[in-house]
């Protein structure tokens, strides 16, 4: 499975991604490697409320979370 994560505001990330560009982004990975493989949503990591979204959605597409990476650093 691939899942595809954008998440807003990174430290030093110069652009950015909107829905629509994130949205955009997964169709067009869905047509590659098929709608049942590839999932996509924003998050802005600097709010709580946002990340327990993240969290939900992550559970309810992949069912779990077996390794969690977050690079602030990127």
């Amino acid at each position: 499975m691939l899942s595809v994560s954008t998440f807003l505001e990174w430290p030093r990330l110069t652009k950015t991604f909107t829905a629509e560009r994130v949205e955009s982004s997964v169709e067009s990975l869905r047509r590659e490697f098929g709608k049942h493989h590839v999932w996509g949503t924003t998050c802005d990591v600097r709010k709580g409320e946002d990340v327990k979204d993240l969290v939900a959605f992550a559970q309810e597409n992949l069912k779990y979370i077996d390794i969690w990476v977050f690079c602030s650093d990127i």
